[in-house]
């Protein structure tokens, strides 16, 4: 290995690298697919993990491609920091969105306050005063 170039090196860890994302993909996937069986639930979960794979591709080959314009470890610092003000925008724009939710349940409590007292816990009403279904 030490005589080996440089160019064959970085050809055997792309390989590499391929082959250990291509296994953890197929392990993950085999891992939702049986999560959705147990839940009975479809494959939406699929699409999320696509898009997660396609956005950590894209920045990998915006990375390699800064790379051969500048130095890797420069490269490598402008994707993060690109990462860091999406990560920021999306974090206020969702903070703002939060804050326009009222969590309060105002169709159950409207539902609940129509309850008939014969339900409620803690009273007990005679027989007689209960209405009946019609």
């Amino acid at each position: 290995m030490a005589a080996a170039s440089n160019g064959a090196l970085t050809t055997e860890l792309i390989i590499s690298l391929l082959a250990a994302l291509w296994s953890a993909s197929s392990g993950t996937g085999n891992l939702m697919h049986a999560v959705n069986i147990a839940y009975d639930e479809d494959e939406t979960a699929g699409a999320g993990f696509a898009g997660y794979m396609t956005v950590l591709f894209l920045s990998i080959a915006l990375w390699w491609g800064l790379a051969n314009v500048m130095d890797s470890g420069w490269a490598a610092l402008i994707v993060a920091v690109i990462w860091g003000v999406v990560a920021a925008v999306l974090y206020t724009t969702g903070r703002a969105k939060l804050r326009q939710v009222h969590p309060r349940p105002d169709r159950t409590v409207e539902t609940l306050s129509n309850v008939p007292d014969a339900l409620k816990a803690g009273e007990e009403v005679p027989r007689d005063q209960c209405e009946r279904p019609r």
